[in-house]
């Protein structure tokens, strides 16, 4: 199995995420997987954006590696398999994660990633999130952006606490959290 972890820089006129450190990184790896007669699964978890593994990842796979996706012992499993880490709590989050979330070709792929998981992390309860891969991608990116949002409010709201007396941040962000439409996220707050 090969895991593909690289940069995917966002561009600042479209704020699409750059495939391009994801594709120099397939490239050889498709290179080597033709001269091996057996089964390959590559794994992308660098942050895409949806349609770029079903689209230029899965060509540039199938072209460099001579081989289609697909289950099959002389083809190349593929997944997008996304961390949903935080700044400061990179290793808590790899080693508790909420869930797993697995964008899968075929369940071939999507069983040895699981089980794989399932032999690291000592989570009971662990969940997993299998699915094709643009929901996959349209997950990540949703997180990623309610996430954000969640704390972009978080931080609004203790700004407008600053400017006036007596208002208290951490007491109304408590109180909002009680709303379980809303839940906490004053631990969040910059």
């Amino acid at each position: 199995m090969t895991m593909i972890i690289v940069p995917t820089p966002s561009d600042s006129q479209t704020g699409f995420f750059s495939n391009d450190y994801v594709l120099s990184a397939i490239e050889p790896v498709g290179e080597v997987i033709k001269s091996c007669n057996k089964y390959h699964q590559v794994v992308v978890v660098s942050t895409v954006m949806p349609g770029s593994m079903d689209g230029i990842i899965r060509s540039t796979l199938q072209s460099s590696s001579g081989r289609k996706i697909g289950p099959k012992d002389n083809e190349v499993g593929l997944a997008y398999n996304p961390e949903f880490i935080a700044l400061g709590q990179i290793i808590r989050d790899m080693l508790n994660p909420d869930f797993i979330l697995i964008g899968e070709s075929d369940e071939r792929i999507g069983d040895t990633l699981q089980a794989f998981y399932s032999k690291i992390i000592s989570k009971h309860s662990l969940s997993f999130q299998r699915m094709n891969f643009i929901n996959a991608e349209i997950t990540k990116i949703s997180l990623n952006t309610y996430v954000t949002t969640k704390i972009t409010y978080a931080n609004m709201l203790s700004e407008l606490c600053e400017k006036l007396p007596g208002a208290d941040a951490n007491i109304v962000n408590t109180a909002i959290g009680c709303d379980s439409r809303i839940g906490s996220y004053s631990e969040n707050v910059n």
